[in-house]
């Protein structure tokens, strides 16, 4: 979740959500390394499916405007995760 939460305040540019969901992802067992390539988290294989499809909704809920890209997202979560995990994240 503290990808997620993190991705987010990337996308809002919020330099306090930054700042707190890192540390959290640090306190949770994040490595630095994820951390540092989250921005381009598409072209590593550092992240699993479920986290892609995690991250891939977060981004078309932050920013709805593609609404094509939203649905995909959702039908890619919907594969990936369960119903709960979907309704915590949006």
């Amino acid at each position: 979740m503290e990808l997620v939460n993190l991705r987010v305040s990337q996308l809002n540019a919020c330099a306090y959500c930054l700042n707190l969901h890192t540390r959290a992802a640090l306190r949770a067992g994040e490595t630095t390394q994820r951390l540092g390539v989250l921005a381009a988290w598409r072209d590593t294989e550092l992240f699993t499916s479920r986290e892609r499809a995690a991250l891939a909704l977060a981004e078309a809920t932050t920013r709805p405007a593609d609404a094509g890209a939203q649905t995909a997202a959702y039908a890619e979560a919907c594969a990936t995760l369960s119903y709960d995990e979907i309704s915590a994240m949006i």
